[in-house]
């Protein structure tokens, strides 16, 4: 194919995943030039949709929080005027997620109040420790304000504890400590190396106002995009940056995989900061922050099934169901033992509610990248047959533990498809597949540290690594880097 040259942009953004989706509405808004260069077919990266059939599956997150009216969500997508067209369901009035821990129940509800005298109902012996904890939750969270993101994120000193310690120092009761962090999935599921600060902000957030999308995260994406081009910016996807073409440590224009070049004033790497160091290996980087970049721990993967339902055969559940068969709720075995898995989560989307009953339900469950490590120069759907018999081995000890907990799931299922930690690599281009991007663990919070500013003068990064991962933090590191690259604070 011969080179082409595009005119100039104001700013370009390499990856089209929430976070360089987010950065671009909001400098597009600026009537800043705008152009977004995405590498696969589709937009949203762990918010793409897939279908199979008549139905759509969302292949990550489905919901999340900070969504009460005058929460810090609330007003970032009333400032980015998407609000009245977002169309979101609200969970079950006394529990958003359920937790399953030694064959009980335990519900968290939507609100600080509620959330502790459910608690307290469930644990009253323990009632001094959870006004303490739900309290401790309900400071750090309030410190999610637009007046104070701009803060330093690595001098809180909550960053820095263990929320796994914190609770520890509350209580001796096992159980309730196990209970209350029996959502880990929503912050990688290491309780063993989250911060006190990574803890409650997540679990604060959905306390506060958690929602989730009555069709697909598709229906996001496809909202963020059309926001885009109305604020008169461009999004070209199937287009994988390859080439920096630097002068004086300064970006000059870029090249993509299919011969194009992209010239800009400033650029916005939202890929991982792992990928973005592979784009032509510049030279300007420092062999330090390479190293250290390199060096950073990523979270875990996951493996999922994505299961079409048969007609009326199971009830639609507006609650998020957390299953732990351990003892230990940031217990995690291999795919290869026969116990396996140890915990599941579980959902039915909105989008396949029919009456009382569920038409599709979306499972799942750690896995570790080791487990599929063997084939990790395969691609895609050219893995072969071990790969879709492990996958097949696999699928049925998650399908097997889940009828313990739901009896009669197994034979609800009419169909099925799956995802592991190559799939999440693959399409969304997550190192080892890792759903959260960086581990960020509070013994060595500095060297998870990214920051939006790069040695390159008009690079800058943004997305789940440079702040915290989910539509959260992705929003808030969608803010910063914005901030940076206009040289003001950003204010709604």
């Amino acid at each position: 194919m011969s080179t082409k040259v595009h005119k100039k942009f104001d700013i370009i953004v390499i990856g089209g995943g929430l976070g360089g989706l987010l950065s671009a509405v909001i400098l597009s808004k600026r009537n800043l030039k705008v152009c977004v260069l995405e590498k696969e077919k589709m937009l949203g990266g762990n918010l793409q949709t897939f279908k199979r059939g008549n139905f759509s599956f969302d292949t990550g997150m489905h919901y999340f929080g900070a969504m009460s009216e005058n929460d810090f969500l609330y007003l970032f997508f009333s400032f980015l005027e998407i609000n009245n067209e977002l169309e979101l369901s609200n969970f079950a009035d006394d529990a958003f997620d359920i937790i399953t821990y030694k064959g009980k129940e335990y519900k968290f509800p939507v609100g600080f109040s509620n959330f502790k005298n459910q608690l307290i109902e469930y644990f009253p012996e323990e009632k001094t420790a959870i006004i303490k904890l739900v309290n401790k939750i309900s400071e750090i969270y309030q410190t999610i304000d637009i007046n104070n993101i701009y803060n330093d994120f690595y001098e809180n000193e909550n960053i820095s504890l263990s929320a796994l310690k914190y609770v520890d120092s509350l209580s001796n009761n096992s159980d309730f400590k196990n209970v209350i962090l029996g959502n880990n999935y929503l912050y990688d599921a290491s309780t063993k190396t989250s911060s006190l600060y990574n803890f409650a902000v997540v679990l604060g957030s959905f306390i506060s106002g958690a929602k989730r999308f009555k069709l697909n995260t598709q229906t996001f994406v496809n909202l963020l995009e059309k926001k885009i081009l109305q604020n008169g910016g461009i999004v070209i996807k199937q287009s994988e940056v390859v080439k920096f073409n630097i002068e004086e440590k300064t970006i000059i224009s870029c090249e993509t995989i299919d011969s194009q070049i992209y010239f800009g004033n400033k650029f916005i790497s939202a890929i991982h900061p792992q990928k973005m160091l592979e784009i032509d290996k510049p030279k300007v980087f420092r062999k330090s922050y390479v190293n250290r970049i390199r060096a950073i721990k990523n979270t875990s993967g996951v493996f999922i099934i994505y299961a079409v339902l048969k007609h009326e055969s199971f009830q639609f559940l507006n609650s998020n169901h957390y299953v732990h068969n351990s003892n230990d709720v940031s217990s995690y075995i291999s795919a290869n033992n026969e116990n396996y898995p140890t915990s599941f989560t579980l959902n039915t989307p909105v989008s396949g509610k029919k009456g009382k009953f569920a038409q599709k339900i979306k499972i799942m469950t750690i896995m570790k990248y080791e487990d599929v490590e063997k084939w990790a120069n395969t691609f895609k759907n050219n893995r072969g047959h071990d790969y879709y018999d492990f996958k097949d081995e696999v699928a049925k000890k998650v399908i097997n533990s889940v009828e313990k907990k739901f009896p009669g799931i197994k034979s609800s299922i009419k169909q099925y498809y799956t995802s592991t930690p190559l799939t999440f690599r693959d399409f969304t281009g997550t190192i080892n597949g890792s759903v959260y991007g960086i581990e960020r663990d509070y013994k060595s919070p500095a060297e998870s540290y990214i920051s939006v500013s790069t040695k390159v003068s008009n690079l800058y990064l943004t997305g789940q690594n440079v702040n915290l991962h989910g539509m959260l933090g992705v929003s808030i590191a969608s803010l910063l880097t914005s901030s940076v690259v206009l040289g003001e604070k950003i204010k709604f």
